[in-house]
């Protein structure tokens, strides 16, 4: 567990020293310092390190593609080309894998924030939040998050075409991707009072009929039987807090919808929306590893809202810069609780940490 809290502390020191150098260009290079670095811790761990890297570290050797039925066609692909590229060398494929994944988070960014607080704070809690150690374990669907959330950057942008694309891309690469079909409702639906609450009764009462419509998808996906009636098994149930998770994001998202007015800036009221939902999801299926997982797909917005909502809630204060600051250290110390609290128990199977990289 030390090693990944000597990591951040390196991640805290480049960004310390970008700090002082704030320009868009200094930006770009600071983005690149974190992919590199991102990249390379995820990508040269061995398959020791997260709890599912074993199992697809024999799926890429034996080439076998049995989950197909979990709608991997674009995956299973991509890793026989990998593969016979390659030669078979696993470390490359994961370490592609990992890049891609990093790399597309770290694009959205650039398309959603401006500034350099907004995206250190981003990337902190994309990593305390445990979104990129997620990564560690279940990385084919992480990766699908991460191109999906790309895709949806690109729709509000109004590159449609792009976007359906690259959502058809990550749909290849693991099936419940077509749930981040949500965000692009929500990029389009309008932000009052109104329809927040029209959203949340409507997906808390699908939250709760989550078997019927898991029965109904497991017909396509076999895959997804396991998790069927999973509300009502423990060997299945998420953990992690999410329950506490969930209820902090919807305080910030609600005392940043009632404080502000969110129709002047449509990013930011989307990302707030995309928060909401997802929480729903963290809270009504904390005890399903599938909805937890499935909250990703919104949740992967929560590293472009909070640093977002922190400063504009600071703005209706006369301290706003002390209020921004109070803001900014509640986020850090919870990222730490949260990052020690599931490294301390192990989630996704990410201690101790071990690389494949032979010196």
């Amino acid at each position: 567990m030390e090693f990944y809290f000597l990591q951040l502390s390196f991640f805290l020191m480049y960004s310390f020293f970008f700090y002082f150098f704030r320009s868009k260009e200094i930006i770009k290079w600071y983005l690149f310092i974190a992919f590199m670095h991102l990249s390379l811790l995820m990508g040269l761990r061995s398959y020791l390190v997260g709890t599912d890297t074993q199992l697809y570290m024999n799926y890429f050797l034996n080439q076998n593609t049995s989950y197909n039925s979990n709608g991997a066609l674009i995956y299973n692909i991509f890793s026989k080309f990998i593969f016979q590229l390659a030669n078979g060398n696993y470390t490359i494929f994961i370490l592609l894998m990992s890049a891609l994944s990093v790399f597309f988070f770290l694009a959205s960014l650039i398309k959603l924030e401006n500034d350099f607080i907004s995206v250190f704070l981003s990337i902190y809690i994309y990593i305390t939040y445990y979104f990129y150690f997620d990564s560690f374990n279940m990385q084919r669907q992480m990766l699908a998050v991460s191109i999906a959330m790309y895709s949806v950057c690109l729709f509000i942008e109004g590159k449609n075409i792009k976007s359906v694309l690259l959502l058809l891309l990550a749909i290849g690469i693991h099936s419940t991707a077509f749930l981040a079909l949500i965000n692009f409702f929500l990029v389009r639906v309008k932000k009052n009072g109104k329809y927040l609450t029209l959203l949340i009764l409507f997906m808390t009462v699908i939250l709760f009929s989550y078997n019927k419509i898991l029965m109904i998808f497991s017909m396509f996906f076999s895959h997804y039987n396991m998790y069927v009636n999973s509300m009502n098994n423990s060997s299945l149930s998420a953990g992690g807090g999410v329950l506490f998770l969930g209820s902090f994001f919807i305080l910030i998202s609600l005392l940043s919808f009632f404080m502000i007015d969110i129709k002047k800036d449509n990013i930011f009221a989307f990302t707030l929306f995309s928060t909401i939902m997802g929480s729903i999801f963290y809270i009504v299926g904390r005890n399903s590893q599938l909805i937890i997982r499935i909250a990703n797909y919104l949740l992967i917005f929560v590293p472009v809202f909070m640093p977002t909502a922190i400063k504009k809630i600071s703005n209706k204060f006369l301290e706003k810069r002390l209020v921004e600051l109070f803001g900014i250290f509640i986020i850090i110390l919870i990222g730490l609780v949260i990052m020690y609290y599931k490294l301390a128990n192990n989630f996704s199977g990410v201690v101790p940490y071990s690389t494949s990289f032979k010196f």
